[in-house]
């Protein structure tokens, strides 16, 4: 144990003030951005669709589930949302296919690995395959229909179908950048008697002809 009259002095070191002033000022700023965060992900958490395009409790929630069991989710409406494999024009309507993926509190569908099978989606008119390409993210609301069946490469695959009244098309994701910050020092205190922003200084050389 450290005896009171250290103690006391260590406390009253000047260092020891900036150290523990910058350390408090660090986790209020933490505190501060966490509290933002929560903010705006309360703010998020509602959906993102139109409103025409909107369930209040769309079931089946995968494909996978209809095809396991279809007896009476037939003619049930959904919202699926997920990847693009595939889109095909044909005469009167597009058709694509998606691997589904959990969607999102925004309805959009979640990134990663996690999916509930494939489905085709049939939509009146015509959809640009130039914006429909593959891996773009879509949420669809329509109808379940039927059950199909076709091939994935060499093998029999089983399609849910689904009449879709509404095919939304999100933007790509931007990659997410993380700065690291090589001046960062937790104990700097600007505010701190005798200190001054500190500044940084550079060196670089010229070659002239």
């Amino acid at each position: 144990m450290i005896p009171l009259p250290f103690a006391v002095a260590a406390l009253c070191c000047p260092r020891t003030i900036r150290m523990v002033r910058g350390a408090i000022m660090h986790k209020t700023v933490l505190l501060i951005v966490a509290g933002l965060a929560a903010m705006c992900s309360a703010c998020a958490q509602k959906s993102a669709l139109p409103q025409a395009m909107q369930v209040a409790a769309p079931l089946p929630e995968s494909p996978a589930q209809v095809v396991t069991a279809p007896e009476g989710l037939l003619g049930k409406e959904v919202l699926w949302g997920g990847e693009v494999i595939s889109t095909t024009v044909e005469e009167r309507i597009t058709v694509l296919e998606i691997l589904q993926k959990p969607l999102a509190a925004t309805d959009r569908p979640k990134p990663g690995d996690t999916n509930g099978g494939r489905f085709l989606a049939r939509m009146q008119g015509f959809l640009d395959p130039q914006l429909y390409a593959k891996r773009r993210e879509v949420t669809v609301k329509g109808v379940l229909t039927t059950l199909i069946t076709g091939d994935v490469g060499e093998q029999s695959y089983t399609f849910p179908i689904v009449d879709a009244s509404g095919v939304h098309l999100w933007p790509k994701r931007r990659p997410v950048r993380y700065i690291y910050d090589p001046w960062y020092d937790p104990w700097y205190d600007p505010w701190y008697p005798g200190f001054y922003p500190r500044s940084r200084v550079g060196v670089g050389f010229g070659f002239g002809g």
